[in-house]
């Protein structure tokens, strides 16, 4: 540093004196102090990944007749994955939502959807712009006439099942009521329909969520908290896409794929980062009053600075 200010034309006793100084300083102290924390806190989640790819079965399982406690103890406290195969199938959604009889029950209700997303490369990043009226039949029309397509969509925050009569079709979701709290389920539950091809890149949210494949299939990536350069490309809470160029940038990421079939459900852990496809016409049911805590404290301020 002294030599850097000598060479810019600063006095070398001046620059010596400066230089002392400032190692000297409160400020430089705490910042070495906060460089420690911040590399003995990337040396443990390092540790804890690199224990998780040690798994020898497939780390995302597909699970049948799990009870309430064991995923409470096995995947919620554990943080990890699991995809529950006979959930969605006891729900007498499983055979109630169809395309037809959507449009036969709600067809000319109108809701709010995203369109002209193709139009943005970050709709996510401005959901004003997309926001858009119309009728649930116009709505499901395009989605089975569109083809693969990313440009209209039905997502979570059009908060379709808790601002229209459209959350009278949760009467036919029989969640587990030692799983579940069944009375708030319409204030916390989110439906997404949209064509083949609609996608929501890498991010993570701040609840945990039981992500249910009512409709078709999704291909869904999963990428570990525990990877600590994930968070160093995030802007806020979105990440860079498993299939960018610049994902590879970042090393070896382990990155695990489901394919959520039609009656799966996928348990999506607080804090995991998931980029999500579908690769046909789909509608899919996020469901989230746990029988435990679910709203943890990720403050504006951690998450978009």
């Amino acid at each position: 540093m002294i030599a850097t200010l000598v060479a810019q034309g600063a006095p070398p006793a001046l620059a010596r004196r400066d230089v002392a100084k400032l190692s000297r300083s409160r400020a430089l102290t705490a910042c070495r102090a906060l460089l420690r924390q911040r590399d003995r806190a990337r040396a443990q989640l390092a540790l804890l990944a690199k224990l998780e790819s040690h798994a020898e079965l497939p780390f995302v399982q597909r699970r049948a007749q799990v009870s309430a406690a064991e995923f409470f103890d096995r995947y919620w406290a554990g943080s990890r994955p699991v995809v529950l195969t006979d959930v969605v199938p006891r729900w007498k959604a499983f055979t109630s939502w169809t395309f037809e009889a959507l449009t036969a029950r709600f067809g000319d209700l109108e809701i709010e959807v995203m369109a002209d997303r193709d139009t943005n490369p970050t709709p996510e990043l401005d959901l004003a712009r997309h926001r858009r009226r119309m009728r649930l039949r116009d709505l499901i029309e395009r989605v089975l006439g569109a083809g693969p397509s990313n440009d209209l969509y039905l997502v979570s925050r059009n908060r379709a099942l808790m601002d229209t009569p459209l959350g009278e079709i949760l009467d036919d979701v029989d969640v587990d009521p030692a799983m579940f709290d069944p009375a708030r389920l319409r204030s916390a539950a989110a439906l997404w329909i949209g064509p083949a091809g609609t996608r929501t890149p890498l991010h993570h949210d701040a609840t945990n969520i039981l992500f249910c494949q009512i409709r078709g299939a999704k291909r869904i990536s999963l990428v570990s908290p525990r990877i600590h350069e994930m968070f160093e490309h995030a802007h806020g809470v979105y990440g860079i896409d498993c299939d960018d160029p610049r994902f590879a940038e970042m090393g070896d990421v382990p990155v695990h794929v489901v394919e959520l079939a039609e009656g799966e459900a996928l348990f999506l852990p607080a804090g995991w980062w998931h980029q999500v496809v579908s690769t046909t016409p789909s509608i899919s049911l996020g469901v989230m009053p746990f029988r435990r805590p679910n709203t943890f404290d990720y403050r504006p301020g951690i998450l978009w600075r």
